[in-house]
């Protein structure tokens, strides 16, 4: 958690990743918002589970003027 708090520190957004609990990890939310942290709930160990995890994670940082311009140049290549 100490790596997530430095990244958020420096502006990062962050997506954390938690099997059943997010108690230490809601602090994070709380202290910095919903549109730099994003909680994911997942059983690693399921396929399924994963593969929604990623779309959930990355579902409130792709809505800026930055990760549109990346999803074009990504689409491009």
């Amino acid at each position: 958690m100490a790596s997530s708090k430095m990244l958020l520190e420096r502006g990062v957004r962050v997506a954390l990743h938690y099997r059943s609990r997010a108690e230490g990890l809601e602090g994070l939310l709380q202290e910095y918002g919903a549109e730099k942290v994003a909680l994911v709930k997942a059983d690693v160990t399921r396929c399924d589970e994963v593969e929604s995890a990623v779309a959930e994670a990355l579902k409130p940082f792709l809505d800026t003027p930055g990760a549109k311009s990346l999803t074009r140049c990504l689409s491009a290549a």
